[in-house]
């Protein structure tokens, strides 16, 4: 198995330039939804944006967060204590 070589480049949330591996969300809030009609989707990512859900609002966006080693630990805790606060 080889490993595989991180990205150099800019974090997406310290802004430093250092190694960045892309940010994998724990929870997946599009996948649990399902297919829904548009009236249904627009009201359920503003609901997204109003829980301040940045993993999910990324994923609907097809942006790739992109952390160093450091910001990724910290984006998997945050993430953890938001979906302890939603019960997600």
């Amino acid at each position: 198995m080889t490993a595989k070589t991180p990205v150099e480049g800019r974090c997406h949330r310290c802004r430093q330039p250092r190694p960045l591996f892309p940010y994998k969300p724990v929870h997946d809030c599009i996948d649990d939804i399902g297919p829904v009609d548009l009236v249904e989707a627009a009201l359920l990512i503003a609901g997204l944006e109003d829980q301040d859900d940045i993993w999910c609002t990324a994923r609907i966006e097809r942006r790739t967060r992109l952390l160093c080693v450091p910001c990724h630990d910290r984006d998997h805790a945050a993430e953890l204590d938001h979906m302890k606060e939603y019960d997600l």
